[in-house]
């Protein structure tokens, strides 16, 4: 069975929570299409601030897992990012944002190392 986790950023903290942080602290629920999340006992938590991002079920060279804005980089040098795409995980260079797929993330994924992500690391996107 697939393993389905999220992590979150939160946007103005420019926090990243992996899912070993959330059990206790973060509520999330996925319909495929929607992701709505709530912070638990955060009455007055602002929720825009959220950005949920998705497991792809794959691992780097290292074994780290690749979550959806995970950067990496090629052989070459060069920087792509993780996006969902219509029917699956893509990869893009970093400098052809927004998103427009080069390839299917599952044939480079075990190959290329993870360097950071797109929230973190916005530097690496320049």
């Amino acid at each position: 069975m697939r393993k389905i986790e999220f992590r979150i950023w939160i946007k103005g903290i420019n926090k990243m929570y992996y899912p070993q942080d959330l059990h206790s602290q973060i509520a999330l629920s996925f319909d495929g299409k929607v992701r709505n999340y709530a912070l638990l006992n955060a009455n007055n938590f602002d929720n825009s601030k959220l950005i949920l991002m998705q497991f792809t079920g794959l691992k780097d060279m290292n074994g780290k897992e690749i979550y959806e804005g995970d950067i990496f980089n090629s052989p070459a040098g060069i920087k792509f990012y993780v996006f969902w795409w219509k029917d699956g995980w893509y990869y893009n260079n970093t400098r052809d944002l927004p998103e427009h797929p080069i390839g299917r993330l599952s044939e480079i994924a075990k190959d290329w190392k993870i360097i950071g992500n797109i929230y973190e690391n916005p530097e690496l996107i320049k």
